[in-house]
C-alpha cells in the first residue's frame, strides 16, 4: 500500500511549479491538470483502486470512471465535477 500511496503522489506531484489560485490550483505537468483541491479529494481512493494504472494518466482516469461508485463522496463530488469542467464524459 505504501508503494502505492507514492506511486499516486508522484502522478499528482509531478512537478512543484504551480499556478497561484488558493485550493484550486493546477498541477503543472499533468495531462488533465488535476488541482489542488482534486488531489486532496481523491488521492486516497486513487491510491486504493488505481493505483496499478499509474503512470498512464488515461489509465488511472479510465479506472476512476469504472470505481466511481465506490469513491469517497468527497471524491466523487470533486472527480466528477473535474469531468464536467474538462468535457469529459462519464
Amino acid at each position: 500500500m505504501k508503494n502505492g500511496l507514492w506511486v499516486v503522489l508522484g502522478l499528482l506531484l509531478s512537478t512543484s511549479a504551480v499556478l497561484a489560485q488558493p485550493n484550486r490550483y493546477a498541477l503543472t505537468g499533468s495531462k488533465y491538470q488535476i488541482t489542488e483541491e482534486e488531489r486532496n479529494a481523491c488521492q486516497n481512493d486513487a491510491v486504493m483502486f488505481c493505483s496499478a494504472a499509474y503512470p498512464d494518466e488515461d489509465a488511472l482516469l479510465a479506472c476512476m470512471k469504472t470505481v466511481r461508485p465506490q469513491l469517497t463522496q468527497s471524491c466523487r463530488v470533486v472527480f466528477e465535477a473535474g469531468m464536467r469542467r474538462r468535457h469529459i464524459e462519464f
